[in-house]
């Protein structure tokens, strides 16, 4: 839906507001910008618009509403045809995830299976072995995106709707639940998705996103790094990370990270 005033994306307070109950996208087009709020199939066009006319405290003219399956081809790699990108899969439209994995879908046809002999190429262990790994890296993704739906929000209806457990999948409850006593790692999940997929989604990350969500707390985090005896070299790798930010002119709210960081 177009937005009529440049300003809108200099407020910050509009911003903040849009952030707190509105998945919301921007990208300049030509001589205006555009933006758009995504919802979920219980909520009608015109209920969407009124409220993010509500939010810029004017109207709007909506330019397309686009409708999207979230999922993937149940098989990718079939005889001589592989679904790359968008004619393969599509998640969500908020992060790359879709440029990321045509990217690591050719990467891993090009370096792994592709062969300048035809026959070679298309045979039935390479269709099924590719087919098996990009399957698994699209699952190591939804069950990623999942999990940033768990902070425990319930102000307005959709996080209600969040929370009433419909959404969250066995595999994100056992990672939520192991943090209350322990760091996932790879080492856990052998027969899992947490195991590290290449083009996949890292235990790192995963402990990332756990961490700011506030589910997996910092004296667990000490606690491993103590019986691990790798407190110090942690403490050590931090503090040489602050000195080394510390010298860079940058805004300090870009490293607030190291806020949290520094209660291990």
């Amino acid at each position: 839906m177009k937005i009529e005033k440049y300003s809108d994306f200099n407020n910050q307070e509009i911003n903040e507001a849009f952030w707190q109950d509105i998945k919301y996208g921007l990208s300049k087009l030509g001589r205006y910008k555009a933006g758009g709020k995504i919802f979920g199939k219980g909520k009608v066009t015109k209920q969407a618009q009124a409220e993010v006319e509500q939010v810029l405290g004017h109207k709007i003219t909506p330019i397309r509403h686009i409708k999207f399956e979230a999922g993937r081809c149940e098989v990718l790699w079939k005889k001589n045809c592989i679904a790359t990108g968008l004619a393969g899969a599509f998640l969500e439209p908020l992060e790359a995830t879709s440029i990321h994995s045509t990217a690591v879908q050719m990467l891993s046809f090009t370096l792994e299976f592709l062969n300048k002999d035809k026959a070679k190429t298309v045979t039935e262990h390479n269709i099924n072995s590719y087919n098996r790994q990009v399957a698994d890296v699209y699952e190591s993704y939804k069950e990623f995106i999942v999990l940033h739906y768990q902070g425990g929000r319930k102000d307005t209806p959709f996080w209600r709707y969040i929370n009433e457990g419909s959404t969250i999948t066995d595999y994100v409850k056992e990672v939520v639940s192991r943090c209350e006593y322990k760091v996932p790692t790879s080492l856990q999940y052998q027969d899992t998705m947490f195991k590290s997929y290449w083009g996949g989604v890292s235990p790192q990350l995963w402990n990332w996103i756990l961490a700011g969500l506030g589910i997996l707390k910092a004296e667990v985090a000490k606690e491993e790094l103590i019986i691990s005896n790798s407190y110090n070299e942690g403490k050590f790798i931090y503090e040489d990370l602050v000195r080394h930010y510390n010298s860079i002119e940058f805004d300090k709210n870009t490293f607030s990270i190291f806020d949290h960081t520094h209660e291990l």
